[in-house]
């Protein structure tokens, strides 16, 4: 712990430098920042002691779980929940007996998609699990970027103190390097027409309903409800938020 202490009060303090911005010709290239954004992607069960052991403002973000497995399986992203079901220390603060059980059980005989699906909720369980205990973080998910993109950016704006919104709006218009890697990509041309609906519920398309059910039905062992069956959007009723509708 003290040398993960280390290394994050080091990032924080721009001593340490990982996957900063280099690309000095790029236009929102920045000689001098004032402030730092720690995107974790693979850690999120560490939300909690990074909050309580620095100066942070923490943002929640999600993805509907079949449609982040399905973009995940299309990019030949290897699968990620072994190695929280191999943490010792994770397994027992946050599964029962019966979902390490589970867990181990579609790993080992499900689909690739259910394996993903635990993979989503393995890496997200403790985030979803403190949001109604922690107001002061901020949740959204990317389908409210989508949708609610100009109430998503007042939203951060307001809380974070962010000001240039319109740089904000235009980042919205460009596709994600893994976008871009497959630049024929349906998506891609998606983004380019900002066909918002179908960005967010094209997911829906590509599986059965018998297939959905069988998702949600491992959702709900673990006690996952922000997402429902019958729509695209989180609820965010469900862990304490109001939402941007």
């Amino acid at each position: 712990a003290g040398i993960l202490h280390a290394y994050m009060d080091g990032l924080l303090r721009g001593e340490i430098r990982a996957n900063c911005p280099w690309k000095f010709w790029s236009r929102d290239f920045h000689l001098l920042n004032d402030r730092l954004c720690l995107k974790i992607t693979d850690a999120k069960a560490m939300v909690d002691w990074i909050d309580q052991h620095f100066d942070v403002q923490t943002v929640v973000l999600t993805r509907h779980p079949i449609a982040q497995a399905i973009s995940v399986a299309q990019n030949q992203w290897l699968t990620s929940g072994k190695g929280l079901l191999k943490n010792a220390r994770f397994v027992e603060q946050w599964l029962t007996p019966e979902q390490e059980a589970l867990s181990w059980d579609l790993h080992r005989h499900g689909t690739d998609l259910e394996r993903r699906i635990v993979d989503w909720v393995l890496e997200n369980l403790v985030p979803l699990m403190l949001l109604r205990d922690r107001p002061n973080w901020l949740y959204l998910s990317y389908e409210d970027l989508i949708v609610h993109t100009e109430a998503v950016i007042d939203y951060l704006s307001d809380k974070l103190q962010l000001s240039n919104r319109r740089a904000m709006l235009a980042q919205f218009a460009r596709p994600s390097r893994s976008v871009l890697r497959t630049s024929g990509s349906k998506s891609r041309r998606l983004i380019d027409d900002r066909d918002r609906d179908r960005l967010v519920d094209g997911w829906q398309a590509k599986i059965s309903d018998d297939v959905r059910r069988a998702c949600f039905r491992i959702l709900d062992r673990f006690g996952i409800d922000v997402y429902r069956p019958e729509s695209s959007l989180p609820d965010h009723r469900r862990i304490g938020r109001t939402g941007f509708a």
